[in-house]
């Protein structure tokens, strides 16, 4: 749920009764709609990273000061320090876990997730003496619980997350366990049936089969039936050896260890070790018990440690748990520009177009694997897009190394992939070029004799250098693969801001078997150009590799797509923006976005708002202003003018709202505030939008990232907001090479 707060923003929100559940429906939705995602099938449901796979899962529970801090603001907010999480590819469901009843996750979690390929739950609370009321209420009967089961996973479908963590943390009637059960089977039932292979319900280890409140801490007799019901059970964190135990021996019965998620609280509440830094210690002995992981609460990095040091705390926290966790792979293609959903400055295909900082984890971008060396970091004083990109930065002295950045799955659909990378080179070091290396079957045990790299490099590399890279792999992974080497295809000159873009085709037929797809991909550095250098030795060889700098190589990968070369040569789409409307209001109550709309059309109307009978009326100074089709599509980035065909786009001018029968404790403010529409075509192409005012003299102003088809602005905050004359929109596509067709129009 979202709606506009007291201050104008458009912020998400939980629902706190039953009565909201079962109230809810699609038009309840306001702004929010349904976030768009990088990876969902053509059908709409999650592609869940190696969905299937045999092993031990990791869920990651986030719960931090309440939840609905700086991710509930759905145009992000500017607290760059605010929390963000990117060790995606260590994880694979994330929960949203906060004390209102039904917790759904903020819609920049869920594509963050989705993003990256990993599940994400809301979560069902309740506790104490209210816990009790709605549960009574919830089991009075089951056509009630028939009810809020769909609802919930309706609830999940329409707003694109994968189900839900129920946790029932209250005492229940004993007589009416078999209808709790009876819900939980029946949420699940409704998930599946919703959501299909992405879907997920957990049980939390809290009531038993009398209805006691009673944290067993292991799988039992008394929480089996709670456990069969649904998808797993997430335990509680006071365990043992021998409750692990007990554990393993209950789940084998039917084959579900893996379903098994023991809790690991992060802040050290009962948890063996203490939590923090020595979380390890209770992973280890989880891991001899052929179980799943079920983190709490890993926010404490953030939230108790402080912000300050937040990137080297994470890193040392999840160093010391990476080894628990196999790498995952992805599904080509792979697009991303690295950015975390944060910035000082906000960039533009390389250039600055805010100064302001920011926190908006909708626009993070598809996050590499985990890395602990100092030679990668995400640095936010430079990027291509958004608010970061990624630094490789070596010492030649000290001997060049592989960095593993993405592990991909490959499904042949074509003989060549397609490799982009947009980079510079930092420190005037034009003599250090960008590489990358396909690495084949180097997880794959069934196949060890059939073992291929290739090498992407800007030039052709000499016989000498391939020798010195066979070493060097040899030595980084322990494998003597047949070595391709492959010359960009492409290398554009370095626009004004340093930026190049390399392209190359890797031959799939050469590097892959149909035994095994699975290919991971590294970067490294080779020196560009071979006369007149010194030489550099090797760490790992007597070799030597020429270059023609003493200074250290620091490259910036901005932007980085692996796509299939039949793709990427039809990729053809524009996504245009048609319909675009702007709302103009002045605001004294929050008022969500279905009620204002309804006043289109009319000059006034009337609305009941729940009990409080809220009573809105609406009024506009004159009909509303239709402007004619020959609005502006602005085609180029500095041009304003260019007049095409369009759909008619309509504008209120000076359309006010006036509250009466104000609910009690709300704020009474006023402020103008202009909200946006539009529609898109083709917007599943399309990854988020730029907003930018038009003024008077012809310039534009950026002034916020939308990634659903609406945007509110407070015009009291923009500059210039008296030489405003329209808005121009632009659609950036998960491609990161090319925008769609903008559109823009006039509200004079």
């Amino acid at each position: 749920m979202a709606k506009l707060d007291a201050q104008g923003n458009l912020v998400c929100q939980p629902l706190k009764s039953l009565k909201d559940v079962l109230e809810w429906n699609a038009g309840c939705l306001g702004f929010y709609e349904k976030p768009s995602v990088l990876n969902l099938g053509i059908d709409g449901r999650l592609k869940v990273k190696n969905a299937g796979e045999n092993r031990p899962k990791c869920l990651l529970c986030h719960d931090m000061l309440g939840g609905y801090l700086e991710d509930k603001f759905l145009q992000g907010c500017e607290n760059s320090d605010a929390y963000r999480f990117y060790h995606w590819d260590l994880i694979d469901t994330f929960v949203y876990f906060s004390h209102y009843f039904i917790t759904i996750p903020p819609a920049a979690w869920i594509r963050a997730a989705h993003k990256n390929g990993v599940q994400i739950l809301g979560t069902l609370i309740t506790e104490w003496e209210d816990g009790s009321e709605i549960c009574k209420e919830l089991l009075k009967s089951r056509d009630t619980i028939d009810l809020v089961a769909i609802k919930l996973a309706d609830i999940a479908s329409v707003l694109g997350f994968d189900g839900w963590l129920v946790n029932i943390e209250n005492a229940i009637e004993e007589k009416s366990i078999p209808d709790l059960c009876y819900f939980v089977q029946q949420l699940t039932f409704h998930c599946h049936n919703r959501l299909q292979d992405a879907a997920k319900v957990l049980w939390y280890d809290s009531v038993t089969h009398t209805g006691t409140l009673d944290w067993q801490n292991e799988l039992n007799d008394k929480n089996e039936l709670f456990f069969v019901a649904c998808d797993g059970i997430f335990l509680n964190y006071t365990i043992t050896e021998q409750t692990l135990a007990n554990s393993r021996q209950f789940a084998q019965r039917t084959n579900r260890c893996f379903d098994v998620y023991v809790g690991v609280d992060v802040f050290g509440r009962g948890t063996p070790g203490g939590g923090g830094f020595h979380c390890d210690q209770v992973m280890e002995m989880i891991s001899r018990n052929g179980l799943s992981y079920a983190l709490f609460g890993q926010g404490w990095v953030h939230e108790f440690l402080g912000a300050n040091n937040f990137d080297d705390n994470e890193r040392k926290f999840w160093k010391l748990l990476k080894d628990f966790f196999p790498r995952r792979s992805h599904r080509v293609p792979l697009k991303t520009s690295f950015c975390q959903g944060y910035g000082r400055t906000h960039y533009h295909y390389g250039k600055v177009v805010s100064d302001a900082s920011w926190h908006n984890l909708s626009l993070q971008q598809l996050q590499p694997s985990y890395c602990d060396s100092d030679e990668v970091s995400l640095t936010t004083a430079d990027a291509f897009h958004g608010g970061g990109c990624l630094k490789l930065a070596c010492s030649l002295t000290a001997g060049i190394s592989l960095i593993r950045i993405f592990k991909i799955s490959l499904d042949k659909r074509s003989e060549f992939l397609t490799v982009t990378a947009t980079w510079k080179a930092k420190r005037n070091n034009s003599s250090s070029g960008l590489c990358f290396l396909f690495l084949a079957h180097e997880d794959n045990p069934r196949d060890p004799s059939f073992r291929k790299a290739t090498v992407l490099t800007e030039e052709r590399c000499s016989d000498k250098d391939e020798s010195i890279l066979l070493e060097l792999i040899e030595k980084e992974t322990k494998l003597k693969p047949s070595l391709q080497c492959v010359n960009a295809i492409a290398l554009n000159e370095k626009d004004d801001s340093g930026w190049m873009n390399s392209i190359w085709d890797v031959d799939t037929d050469w590097l892959c078997n149909d035994h095994n797809q699975s290919v991971s991909v590294y970067t490294m550095f080779m020196p560009r150009g071979t006369s007149n250098t010194n030489t550099v030795t090797n760490h790992s060889s007597q070799n030597t590799i020429p270059h023609k700098s003493e200074e250290d190589v620091s490259i910036l990968l901005g932007n980085l797509q692996i796509e299939w070369k039949n793709v990427a040569e039809s990729l053809t789409k524009q996504p245009k923006v048609n319909d675009l409307t702007c709302l103009e209001v002045n605001v004294c109550e929050p008022i969500p976005k279905q009620e204002l709309l309804a006043a289109r059309g009319d000059i006034e109307y009337l609305k009941k708002v729940g009990d409080n009978k809220l009573t809105l009326r609406a009024h506009c100074d004159s009909a509303p202003k239709v402007l004619s089709t020959d609005s502006n599509l602005l085609s180029g980035e500095d041009d304003v003018s260019t007049p095409i065909s369009s759909n008619q786009v309509c504008f209120y001018k000076n359309c006010q709202t006036k509250a009466a029968n104000v609910l009690e404790g709300a704020e009474k403010q006023s402020f103008p505030l202009h909200l946006l529409d539009w529609t898109t075509s083709d917007d599943e192409e399309v990854d988020y939008y730029m907003v930018y005012t038009v003024h008077r003299d012809g310039s534009k102003q950026f002034v916020g990232c939308s990634c659903t088809n609406s945007f509110a602005t407070r015009l009291d905050k923009l500059k210039n907001s008296s030489n405003i004359i329209g808005y121009f929109i632009k659609p950036m596509l998960y491609t990161g090479a090319l925008p769609g067709q903008e559109f823009s129009f006039s509200i004079l």
